[in-house]
């Protein structure tokens, strides 16, 4: 990472990185494992907003569109 940076951040950057790995870098799946984690740690790691539930839709979205074709050129 960065030799000048915090080494305390340049351990939470390779956490996060190694957990999106894990999930292949797709986001809904990253979410969904955060989700999960709060249903048995009972803490939040992600909040649900209004603007959290907007992109959600968002993607479902265009993955429909994705799907369907309507984004082919």
């Amino acid at each position: 990472m960065c030799n000048k940076c915090d080494p305390i951040v340049d351990k939470i950057r390779k956490i996060r990185e190694a957990h999106a790995a894990k999930f292949n870098y797709d986001p809904r799946a990253i979410y969904n494992d955060f989700k999960e984690q709060e249903r048995h740690d009972e803490r939040i790691y992600v909040s649900d907003t209004l603007q959290d539930r907007e992109f959600r839709s968002n993607i479902r979205i265009q993955t429909t569109n994705r799907q369907s074709g309507e984004n082919k050129k």
